[in-house]
């Protein structure tokens, strides 16, 4: 841990940069031309501030190279005016970075080998997947917050839907689903006698917080970025669609992604919000299920592996909060089960 103190010496206040978890720690001072080494160790000072405050203060613990962030910091402190931003702060609402998104962040960069290779490794081990997820849900349960998923006041999709088997992108599937299926009833089959499928919103950031703080730190300006394709109704459960189309990611990097929307609103609150924003009163409170939507896509090498994962999820029911996987495709204007 590093954190940045004031204290008092014949020269007046300074601020030091004051590293605490090594015997032989480099002291250096903030100074208007940045961080420089300091030859005094403060043995007191009357102002701590933890790595957490700076980012509050700065958007980011500098690294020690970053100049201008340190003079940024330091014109900050001495201004007078952090205290009265940092009490605000501390009252503001925190939004959790969970382990499943970082896991996702970091999974949409890997080579297609090593994707398809996990996707193996889950269906193999989905304990493994299980604990993200559990880990996940755990860290929203504390983020509360009750307004709109997103900021338009009006959604401008087009009137007119094209016919399934010639949706092109998201906004033709959006408008598909919002034109045809206020109410839709889909046969799974064997798996389960049927669903229904209500069309609620699109493109929602199921942790969108205007003026709100990152768990650890930081301005939460990203928690209305990026977008879950579609926000469904599974009868009385919430749903998170997630949509692939023609050359779009594989079936498992689907369902990841759909879990990481997932987990984001498997709470009570979050499922209050969604009762809440749209007029929904009869809503499950503890469980909400996923859908993935492939649409004019060609089998892929995961698709075997992701099928037995889900119906691991499915058959053991031991996520926390989980009720039900979907992956569904079409068959031109059909839809029918991924088996």
């Amino acid at each position: 841990m590093t954190k940045i103190v004031r204290s008092e010496n014949a020269a007046g206040k300074n601020w030091y940069h004051l590293p605490t978890n090594r015997e032989n720690i480099v002291v250096r001072q903030l100074t208007t031309a940045g961080l420089i080494v300091s030859s005094d160790k403060p043995l007191s000072w009357d102002v701590e501030l933890s790595q957490s405050q700076v980012a509050q203060l700065v958007g980011k613990f500098p690294s020690v190279g970053e100049e201008n962030h340190w003079k940024k910091l330091l014109s900050v402190l001495e201004g007078g005016k952090y205290q009265s931003k940092l009490s605000a702060e501390k009252n503001s609402i925190l939004v959790p970075r969970t382990r499943l998104r970082s896991f996702r962040f970091a999974f949409r960069d890997w080579t297609k080998k090593l994707k398809r290779e996990q996707a193996a490794f889950f269906a193999s081990n989905v304990d493994c997947l299980q604990e993200l997820w559990k880990l996940s849900v755990k860290e929203i349960e504390k983020y509360t917050y009750q307004e709109s998923f997103h900021d338009r006041t009006e959604d401008l999709l087009r009137a007119e839907s094209k016919a399934l088997s010639k949706v092109k992108n998201t906004v033709d599937a959006a408008t598909y689903f919002k034109s045809h299926y206020s109410s839709l009833a889909i046969s799974l089959g064997n798996l389960v006698p049927s669903v229904t499928i209500q069309y609620l919103d699109r493109e929602i950031a199921p942790l969108r917080t205007p003026n709100a703080q990152f768990v650890g730190g930081g301005a939460a300006t990203t928690s209305g970025s990026g977008g879950m394709d579609l926000l469904l109704l599974a009868g009385n459960r919430v749903c998170a669609g997630e949509v692939k189309v023609g050359k779009d990611s594989e079936l498992f990097e689907a369902l990841l992604q759909a879990m990481w929307y997932g987990s984001e609103l498997a709470t009570q609150s979050q499922i209050e919000r969604v009762a809440k924003c749209y007029g929904k009163n009869t809503l499950v409170k503890a469980t909400i299920d996923i859908a993935v939507f492939s649409i004019n896509q060609k089998p892929d090498p995961t698709r075997e592996a992701t099928v037995q994962l889900v119906k691991k999820i499915n058959d053991e029911g031991k996520f926390k909060n989980l009720g039900n996987v979907y992956l569904f495709e079409n068959n031109g204007e059909e839809w029918k089960a991924i088996s």
